[in-house]
């Protein structure tokens, strides 16, 4: 029934890949020699884009599984979810490998709460997607109802501009640096997460809207939010 969904589905699966397909010890050295600022930019921006990525590799198909009637969904979402996991794994991977001391860091990463902040909206949405979605799950709710439909909608918005919006204003910085010479593994790496961003997450995410939008109640959710 939903032909570009069961696409995606096959194309994220055809190109599953790991979270150590990088050599990233030349970041250690490039974080003990470049500037302060390139430093903080570069340490926060990596701090944003894991935090993001573990969200999202927590949330998609654990929230998303009680509303989904959808086969081709239900392939999407997991395989989705798996790589998000390695994305999330991978900005694991570029900490281990820049710092001697890795414990070290994780702290101060933990501590940048602009960082953090950068996703209150799509996290408040997520949270509350979460009840609802146990609840559910639990014959508490009616999956059928307004309050069902328009909370599933309103998770794959947030989703959508999570992965629309603030990765790619994140990645942007992240490659500025790489192009001038410095964090160049790293930089590589964070372009395969793009790629996976940009060409199946964000599709997929359009493409379920899409689907929705030429629907009666989809287009009055829609016009209502």
């Amino acid at each position: 029934h939903y032909p570009k969904l069961w696409s995606l589905y096959k194309k994220l699966k055809a190109q599953d890949w790991d979270e150590n397909e990088f050599d990233l010890t030349s970041c250690n050295s490039d974080f003990k020699t470049c500037s302060k600022n390139i430093y903080q930019i570069m340490l926060m921006t990596l701090a944003w884009q894991w935090e993001a990525d573990s969200i999202a590799s927590k949330t998609l198909y654990s929230i998303g599984a009680p509303f989904i009637t959808s086969t081709e969904l239900n392939c999407l979402w997991p395989e989705i979810t798996k790589n998000e996991l390695v994305h999330a794994l991978s900005y694991s991977e570029i900490f281990r490998n820049s710092f001697d001391d890795p414990n070290e860091i994780i702290p101060m990463v933990q501590s940048m709460h602009e960082a953090v902040q950068r996703s209150e909206l799509v996290t408040e949405i997520f949270n509350n997607a979460y009840i609802v979605s146990h609840n559910l799950a639990l014959g508490l709710v009616d999956r059928n109802s307004q309050q069902a439909y328009e909370t599933i909608f309103m998770f794959v918005v947030a989703m959508y501009f999570l992965e629309k919006i603030q990765f790619m204003a994140s990645f942007a910085v992240t490659f500025a640096i790489a192009d001038s010479g410095i964090f160049v593994p790293a930089g590589k790496l964070i372009q395969k997460i793009a790629a996976d961003e940009v060409e199946i997450h964000v599709e997929a995410h359009k493409t379920t809207l899409d689907y929705e939008l030429r629907t009666e109640r989809g287009l009055n959710t829609f016009n209502k939010l």
